[in-house]
């Protein structure tokens, strides 16, 4: 495939589209001879947009994927309609949705694993969950990702994202290659040695370029992990965490900052992982769980407007566990607190686990992580 010039690029107008991809869902009626506007929005539900058309693409097929965008974007260019080209759209603020154009998306998720060359086609509009769904039952996993499984890879790839893995950098760093659709429907392959300009710009370049078909990516090995949780001071987070992070065997790690108003970031919850001494074998199955979901954003939601959701919880079931707050998710997580069951952490992000039942209570998440027995 031959080279594309920033003048050929720049000519094809790409640069000026914010572009997203197909489903025939138009406006409703309202009453007769009215068009009710179709209103979209973001993961964070405050911007709703209305938009002239969604397009969601249901082709499994590589050429009908191909065929649907090219036809979405002949019919945007014939009716004067920017086109924006989303996942998951949890990148939020409202600029994954264009005012009055044509909103799209791919649905049908698609993962290639190569076990030889360690790495993975995907398309995308497939979501991590269906990634780690795939890369999980051969033993490998994802290299970086967000810590939740529910974004679609394109909109990683578009914002660039970081995640908890350590040895790596942002998600940009996994990326061996990617197919580029550009406004005129001519698509190029990006990488660091072919289209070099255009692969750096579109990695974080939040769809403005072109719409990403699919994408060769790194995956890794994966391994069981435990955490380790230490409360430090929040003047010490800059030091201590580049510090940790550079450890031999730290593979994860994160830190978040104390929000509550008694010692508003006086204090810093530092959280690493490290693979466990003796690994499964076989590493226990993934799993997914509605109970985990329920409880995880009724946890979240105590923070709002709640002194005592920001700085008091306490899980627990069977021996009881004293955890700072932003514990409990990982402890839940790994399956290290009783009352998860068949669960692991992989190499990149917590999968959600089997839950079993469990009893809220609250305690001082000033308190450092201890057991209580």
């Amino acid at each position: 495939m031959r080279p594309v010039s920033r003048r050929t690029f720049l000519a094809s107008g790409a640069a000026g589209a914010a572009l997203l991809s197909h489903s025939a869902q138009t406006q409703a009626t309202a009453g007769k001879g009215k068009l009710r506007p179709l209103i979209l929005n973001d993961a964070s539900r405050l911007n709703a947009i209305p938009v002239t058309r969604n397009w969601i693409l249901r082709s499994g097929a590589e050429h009908d994927v191909i065929d649907e965008l090219r036809a979405l974007l002949k019919e945007a260019t014939r009716e004067g309609k920017p086109v924006s080209f989303g996942g998951a759209r949890h990148s939020m603020g409202g600029q994954s949705l264009v005012r009055d154009g044509f909103a799209a998306s791919l649905a049908v998720p698609f993962c290639l694993p190569n076990s030889a060359t360690r790495t993975y086609r995907v398309r995308s509009g497939t979501r991590w969950r269906d990634v780690i769904k795939t890369l999980d039952p051969l033993g490998f996993s994802v290299a970086v990702m967000q810590s939740n499984h529910d974004f679609s890879t394109g909109g990683t790839l578009s914002v660039n994202a970081h995640g908890w893995a350590v040895p790596f950098g942002p998600f940009g760093t996994t990326i061996r290659s990617f197919r580029l659709m550009l406004a005129d429907g001519s698509v190029v392959n990006c990488s660091r040695t072919e289209n070099s300009e255009l692969f750096a710009l579109v990695i974080g370049g939040y769809g403005l370029f072109g719409i990403v078909i699919d994408a060769d990516l790194d995956m890794v090995e994966n391994v069981s992990l435990v955490p380790k949780y230490e409360v430090i001071s929040a003047s010490a987070i800059a030091e201590e965490f580049p510090e940790a992070a550079r450890q031999h065997l730290v593979r994860m790690a994160y830190a978040r900052l104390a929000i509550s108003r008694e010692g508003f970031l006086d204090s810093a919850f530092l959280v690493t992982y490290r693979p466990v001494a003796v690994q499964p074998n076989p590493l226990p199955a993934a799993h997914r769980s509605a109970a985990y979901t329920v409880l995880s954003r009724t946890l979240f939601r105590q923070q709002t407007g709640s002194e005592l959701g920001k700085t008091k919880v306490l899980l627990h079931s069977g021996p009881k566990f004293l955890l700072a707050a932003d514990a409990i998710f990982e402890s839940i997580c790994e399956g290290r607190c009783p009352l998860v069951t068949n669960s692991r952490v992989t190499s990149v992000t917590a999968l959600v686990p089997h839950v079993s039942a469990t009893a809220i209570c609250f305690v001082s998440m000033r308190k450092k992580c201890r057991r209580a027995i």
